[in-house]
């Protein structure tokens, strides 16, 4: 392993500063980006160049360190793009599952990888795994052969690196010396990858001034703040405040009240004296001899032991006063998250800071106005089915006295127009896992009022019309406009299959918290109720097209449909409701008992 014994053995470059100036930029830059993709040739920039023709070069092991590191970050994909064999680049390679082989120019992928027909090469290779890994941005670096059609694939946020070979031409925007710089610059991007992926941004300890007497050493940040303070004793107040607090107890800093940014910072010559200068505000920094230090012991334990006390107390108090907001947003959080279940008529009580009330109210509003749109949408449903619906059911009736060909011809098209509105209205209905607003009507009234209107109807074709309607409201979770829905489908169905002349009987039923409507003819019924039922379609009987809004509405709260043979010896039809208001159990009763009139 020459390479690694190479890389070893000279001082190496040790830094990110080594690295140039516009690489170091553009990492900073590819470290940013939401989902990026870095892809690394083999031979020339994870390994140095085969120029002895050895068949068992390894690649540095700082860079696989690199790469390890890069592919266990979020929203980070490693891929390695070789001319070598798949399998000998796995051998040799020994990278971790996480990072993609590539081998054979590009058309050899690893096993999670499905060979892909339009990759013919290192190129076409970098975009399969760019679509499908979704990467907003790609690394490449190469440093062989073969390198320069690959840079050349790649535009926009992209950034191709030449590894090596100084003085020959290439179109790629940046170079690194040689396999150590570019392991080096992979080190860098997983560095700043992390920092950004995590949000950690520590202070360069090239920017720390450092204080010493040689008994005590303590670091000051740029901004005048006193990070570390260690004793060599277990009782120093670094040790002190790390048992209290963890990394962030025992730090204090001193700063102008106008929170002004500080203007500089520097040493007095000759001396570690740290003067940090603020606008009209200067602090500093210095240690005092070990001997005043060892005099003053007592009183800065005490200072210390102080200190703890009020740190706890601070925390304490901090955590009891943050206790409305921690509630306000948890409350916040759980009705977003119920809004965006389906359940519209979730809200929220804030009580606590200004902005989490304005947040609620804010998310309050959007439910109002999203239950609203979908009043608006079942207004709409009904209002189609009140126009069109009634109107071609009359058409049909009237086209049924039309004698000959040209009346068969004007009942296909009624037909065909009643199949096409029945669609319209299935798919323009609100799912039923959506139909959540807490609006009620009284089945009694509905049926009332609609059975007005189909009595004239029934007049006209000579049936007998029975309406039974208890005395008292029946009370049901649905609007008025679903409930005549499903009345206008059923009745609508009995006038469209069942022969002029047969009675026709509407009954509704209080009973144990339930509302039931009944809706029974005198015509031929239904050979597999069970079937009819399940298909939501026209099977020769009396439940037609118009089943499929019957079921959805009377399911969307927890109610039942029954289709049997009624007491007219025609089709009977059960849609139960439960009544509003009352509780129920998750499952409905299997059995109810119904009152029959008559």
């Amino acid at each position: 392993m020459q390479g690694v014994e190479a890389f070893h053995g000279e001082p190496g470059l040790l830094g990110p500063e080594a690295l140039p100036t516009d690489v170091r930029r553009r990492v900073s830059a590819l470290a940013r980006t939401p989902r990026l993709l870095v892809a690394c040739d083999y031979d020339g920039a994870l390994a140095p160049l085969d120029t002895d023709h050895r068949p068992d070069r390894r690649p540095l092991p700082e860079a696989v360190r690199a790469l390890r590191e890069l592919a266990e970050l979020p929203g980070t994909v490693c891929a390695v793009i070789s001319a070598r064999p798949l399998r000998d680049l796995a051998a040799l390679s020994r990278l971790p599952g996480e990072v993609r082989l590539v081998g054979a120019h590009g058309t050899e992928f690893d096993t999670d990888l499905a060979a892909d027909p339009s990759a013919h090469g290192k190129a076409e290779a970098l975009e399969v795994l760019r679509d499908r890994t979704d990467a907003t941005a790609v690394l490449y670096m190469g440093g062989g052969d073969g390198e320069e059609p690959v840079f050349l694939h790649l535009s926009g946020a992209d950034a191709g690196i030449r590894v090596g070979d100084a003085d020959a031409p290439s179109v790629a925007a940046h170079r690194v010396a040689d396999t150590p710089a570019a392991a080096q610059l992979l080190a860098l991007l997983a560095a700043e990858r992390r920092s950004w992926v995590f949000g950690e941004r520590p202070t360069p300890i090239e920017r720390m001034s450092l204080l010493s007497d040689r008994a005590s050493v303590a670091l000051v940040g740029p901004d005048a703040r006193l990070l570390w303070l260690c004793h060599p004793e277990p009782d120093s107040p670094a040790l002190f405040a790390e048992l209290l607090g963890g990394r962030s107890a025992g730090v204090f800093a001193i700063a102008p009240a106008h929170r002004g940014l500080p203007l500089g910072q520097r040493y007095e010559p000759g001396t570690m004296t740290v003067r940090t200068r603020f606008s009209r505000l200067e602090v500093i920094d210095y240690l005092a001899a070990g001997a005043v230090l060892r005099e003053a012991g007592p009183a800065a334990a005490a200072l210390v032991a102080a200190a703890a006390v009020a740190v706890l107390a601070a925390v304490a108090a901090a955590d009891r006063l943050s206790v409305p907001a921690r509630r306000a947003l948890h409350a916040l959080a759980m009705t977003a998250v119920a809004i965006g279940a389906g359940r519209l008529n979730a809200r929220v009580r804030v009580r606590g800071p200004r902005d989490l009330v304005v947040l609620g109210n804010s998310i309050n509003t959007i439910g109002e106005h999203v239950q609203e749109l979908l009043a608006k949408e079942r207004e709409m449903v009904a209002d189609v089915s009140h126009r069109l619906r009634t109107p071609l059911t009359a058409l049909r009736l009237d086209a049924e006295l039309l004698p000959g060909a040209e009346g068969e011809r004007i009942r296909e098209a009624v037909s065909a127009l009643e199949r096409d509105v029945d669609e319209i209205i299935r798919n323009a209905r609100p799912r039923p896992d959506v139909l959540t607003a807490e609006l009620e009507s009284d089945l009694v009234a509905v049926v009332r009022e609609r059975m007005g209107f189909w009595s004239v109807f029934g007049e006209d074709q000579g049936r007998e019309v029975e309406v039974d309607l208890p005395d008292t409201p029946a009370r049901v979770a649905l609007p008025p406009q679903e409930c005549a829905a499903v009345l206008d489908a059923l009745v609508g169905n009995v006038f469209r299959h069942t022969p002029a002349g047969s009675p026709l009987a509407v009954t509704v039923v209080r009973h144990a918290g339930w509302v039931t409507l009944i809706v029974e003819d005198a015509g031929p019924g239904f050979a597999d109720p069970a079937a009819a039922l399940r298909r939501g379609a026209s099977g020769g009987g009396s439940t037609g097209l118009g089943l499929d809004i019957v079921r959805n509405a009377v399911e969307a709260i927890r109610g039942t449909v029954h289709l049997e043979r009624g007491r007219l010896g025609g089709a009977r039809v059960r849609a139960r409701f439960a009544e509003a208001g009352v509780p129920h159990a998750a499952e409905p009763p299997r059995a109810w008992r119904l009152r029959r009139s008559g």
